[in-house]
């Protein structure tokens, strides 16, 4: 699919650099929400075949960076549609409930230092 002129001033601002991991590289490939189909940055490679597929497959290892970029991606405010190529084979859970989750995770590792955090709430 070919990027809108939008789409392609956007990608020429990143300068090249990953809105994901920050690394600088030759090329950037568009990064969209398979569910609304909006388009949420400009991601290098590696964070566009390994990090992103994973972190929607698994989502309960998703943790800090990755999920700051998931909950409130660098395009978000543009509201600009990439047409998925491929349908979903699978259905993706909720980020709120991703969240609480690694909440749940972060919980358990320091009760386990022997700390007593508070429990996490729920977020909507």
């Amino acid at each position: 699919m070919t990027l809108t002129k939008k789409l392609r001033k956007l990608k020429n601002d990143c300068h090249n650099v990953c809105q994901l991991c920050g690394v600088e590289v030759n090329g950037l490939f568009c990064d969209h929400d398979h569910m609304t189909e909006l388009v949420r940055g400009f991601v290098c490679r590696d964070c566009n075949n390994f990090v992103l597929p994973a972190a929607e497959r698994k989502p309960e290892l998703v943790t800090g960076k990755v999920l700051r970029y998931l909950n409130c991606p660098p395009l978000k405010e543009h509201k600009i549609k990439y047409k998925n190529q491929k349908p979903l084979k699978m259905p993706l859970k909720p980020l709120s409930e991703i969240a609480y989750e690694t909440d749940m995770d972060l919980y358990h590792k320091l009760r386990a230092f022997g700390l007593n955090p508070k429990i996490p709430a729920r977020r909507r």
